[in-house]
């Protein structure tokens, strides 16, 4: 009898399964709703890894058909643990994780970091069942809404009508940068008949043929060789970060620059406004546009919103929880000070994070 089987049978555990399937007894099928339909359980204290595993383990195969939502305090726990699950029996588990730094100053958040978000969303976009581990920062951090996001995210199928243009369009509004020829992620060009993309979460560039406005090939090709490969039924193109290029993002952004430059008169703090006008205007690549967010999208939301109503939050020793929660907002008013006294711009700690409060109760 393997370990998780000795545990099914322990009467603790079978409260715990009890209580569980009492409180989501109610809950139907509707799509998510602002966070309304997370459900809790009780906090989740004096489990590590490999025992906090174990558990998640044995709920997974005693909760069919439910939904995980994991939260630790920091970003490598949450990281260990999504590393860990498959060992578990959590064979399809998608680590959150937060954008690690504040974002001021043109800092960019590493690739690796934008492509695990980017592969998050699209799970969650994509399927029913989700199990996600995450940190209480990536939880705080304000995002834009799914109607938004979903605008960046799309299947190509063979035999899809579609305009070549649209696709180049949805592309450019992803941060996608138009080329002649598609070397690097991030990269799209567009020629008669053929479209390229290297998407971020792909190994290889795609390449699509059109005849006419329906897809008639879709294939990977070597970047180096610019040679077809292999040929694919279906290929889902994703934005490049999560702060899509939209025409409401930049009306959004003029109306708070306005206001904004009124405050600061020195022309460090102008030409900052002004450079990051440029770009959104642009569509050109703008280091640390995650940062504005909270601007871009007057609308956004929490990570919590894109839960679905059959959705199982754990919260991993909450105390920890809580004063990580507190830290991450001192030292984010720390450096909003000495930024705004510096003449440069950074978004207000409290636009760009929920509280604790907040978050736990979404």
């Amino acid at each position: 009898m393997d370990a998780i089987n000795l545990l099914h049978q322990t009467d603790t555990y079978q409260k715990l399964i009890g209580k569980l399937t009492e409180s989501l007894s109610s809950v139907g099928n509707d799509p998510p709703q602002n966070g309304a339909g997370i459900h809790a359980l009780p906090w989740l204290t004096g489990l590590h890894n490999p025992s906090l595993a174990y558990l998640l383990a044995a709920l997974a195969k005693d909760v069919p058909n439910k939904s995980f939502l994991i939260v630790l305090a920091s970003h490598d726990e949450a990281e260990k643990l999504a590393h860990d699950l498959p060992a578990y029996g959590f064979k399809d588990a998608q680590f959150f994780p937060d954008l690690q730094i504040f974002l001021c100053n043109d800092l960019t958040p590493p690739t690796k970091i934008v492509a695990e978000r980017v592969n998050c969303f699209n799970h969650l976009l994509e399927n029913a069942r989700t199990v996600t581990i995450t940190s209480i920062q990536a939880l705080m951090r304000r995002i834009p809404s799914r109607p938004v996001l979903q605008l960046g995210f799309r299947r190509l199928n063979v035999g899809d009508k579609i305009e070549p243009d649209e696709i180049a369009e949805m592309l450019a509004r992803g941060g996608y940068q138009r080329v002649n020829l598609v070397e690097i992620r991030g990269e799209y060009s567009s020629r008669g008949d053929i479209l390229d993309v290297y998407p971020l979460v792909c190994d290889k560039p795609i390449r699509i043929e059109f005849f006419g406005d329906e897809i008639d090939t879709i294939r990977l090709f070597n970047p180096a060789s610019q040679r077809s490969i292999t040929a694919l039924e279906s290929v889902m193109l994703t934005p490049m970060c999560e702060a899509l290029l939209l025409d409401e993002t930049l009306e959004a952004w003029r109306a708070q620059a306005g206001q904004t430059i009124e405050t600061n008169t020195s022309s460090n703090f102008q030409n900052a406004i002004q450079e990051i006008t440029h770009h959104l205007e642009n569509r050109t690549n703008l280091g640390g546009i995650e940062a504005l967010m909270p601007i871009l999208y007057p609308d956004a939301k929490l990570f919590t919103d894109y839960l679905s109503n059959q959705t199982i939050t754990l919260l991993v020793e909450p105390a920890w929880l809580e004063r990580e929660a507190g830290r991450i907002v001192e030292e984010a008013w720390k450096l909003y000070e000495k930024t705004i006294s510096s003449d440069r711009f950074m978004v207000s700690p409290d636009e760009m994070f929920a509280s604790f409060e907040t978050v736990i109760s979404a």
